[in-house]
């Protein structure tokens, strides 16, 4: 197929309709768009440096899904970034100000986009799988995980050759001088690729968002504790809904008038990896939290006067307890319901880490 037939997809803007006044084409959702997605590319920021903060420091156990999950991350603000160079072409601006030069530069941008949020996404789920790896001894679930990121590599894989190669040259997609000459993908197998796509990852959320509800409820904490955790995970749901919101603008994209105004479909591809990634890292940082609050609590039953313990002191302390779990989980033998894993768990993940580290009052 020639390039020129994917004009609707990537090719300049509608035909302008009447003219407008000044204060419209002055109009521009740039800064509302930027400061939604910077909003959630900040909060990864900052949960992902507390994870390996958590990780590294306190309980000195870097896994691999947290080093998955710090890529996931960089592609995150990848597509940031890539937001913030589409303002100079016509980001958030009404269609009738877009001429051709905007809308390639548009195009040349979106690319690296693209595949920085299908990428991410994808990331991010198998950080969250290798995450269930440390809390399982169940051979079953652990073959079922590694299946699912079998399978989901492997689509990303096909999604992101995809989109490298819609057109040969590949630079046809945003160098419309090629299109007379291009051969690219057909609009309707682009778009029906990217549905099946959208329609993956959103049931690959679903399964994240309930796959750990079972296996937290098996871990030994008490009752209180594992619904917090589990309410935290389930921000995965959250994920699946902005899925469904972004496969709804997906389908109404191209046809809508002033695409450029409000970017619907990417933002919101922009948005779920983000609260993907949040949904991951949130349940890391419960060590975190309950050192601070344990602080808290040490220093209003004791004060600064009395000869209370120090911050340090109940820090070492509480290091002591986790070293002291980790023994104890080493040497127990693993149960056969799926319970935490003795030799994956080294008192680093979610739970055994909530209860050594609270102190009693």
């Amino acid at each position: 197929m020639r390039a020129a037939q994917l004009v609707a997809r990537q090719g300049p803007p509608p035909t302008p309709g009447p003219p407008r006044s000044a204060e419209y084409l002055a109009e521009s959702h740039a800064s509302n768009i930027l400061g939604l997605i910077g909003f959630f590319t900040v909060a990864i920021i900052i949960t992902m440096i507390l994870r390996l903060y958590v990780r590294k420091v306190l309980l000195k156990s870097v896994g691999s899904d947290d080093i998955v999950m710090a890529v996931a991350t960089v592609c995150a603000v990848g597509v940031f970034a890539g937001f913030c160079a589409q303002v100079q072409y016509g980001l958030g601006r009404h269609t009738e100000v877009i001429d051709l030069d905007m809308q390639q530069g548009f195009q040349r941008v979106q690319f690296p986009v693209s595949l920085f949020t299908t990428t991410g996404v994808t990331l991010t789920k198998i950080s969250i799988a290798l995450l269930l790896m440390r809390l399982v001894t169940d051979s079953r679930v652990i073959i079922f995980l590694w299946c699912f990121i079998a399978l989901i590599s492997s689509y990303t894989l096909a999604s992101d050759l995809t989109i490298v190669l819609a057109c040969i040259p590949v630079n046809a997609q945003w160098n419309f001088a090629l299109m007379s000459t291009a051969k690219c993908f057909p609009i309707s197998t682009f778009t029906n690729l990217g549905l099946a796509n959208s329609v993956v990852t959103i049931a690959t959320d679903l399964i994240l968002a309930l796959l750990p509800m079972p296996i937290v409820w098996k871990l030994h904490a008490d009752i209180r504790t594992k619904i917090a955790l589990m309410a935290v995970l389930a921000l995965g749901l959250i994920a699946c809904a902005a899925g469904a919101v972004k496969v709804y603008y997906q389908l109404t994209f191209l046809s809508q008038p002033d695409r450029f105004y409000n970017n619907s479909f990417p933002v919101w591809g922009a948005l779920e990896i983000c609260i993907a990634i949040l949904a991951g890292n949130l349940p890391t940082l419960k060590p975190l939290f309950s050192n601070f609050f344990a602080e808290i609590s040490s220093a209003v039953k004791y004060g600064s006067r009395t000869g209370g313990p120090s911050r340090n002191t109940k820090i070492n302390e509480n290091a002591s307890r986790v070293n002291a779990s980790a023994v104890r989980n080493v040497e127990s033998p693993p149960s056969d319901d799926g319970q935490i894993a003795s030799k994956e768990f080294d008192a680093g993940v979610i739970v055994e880490e909530i209860t050594i580290t609270q102190t009693k009052a």
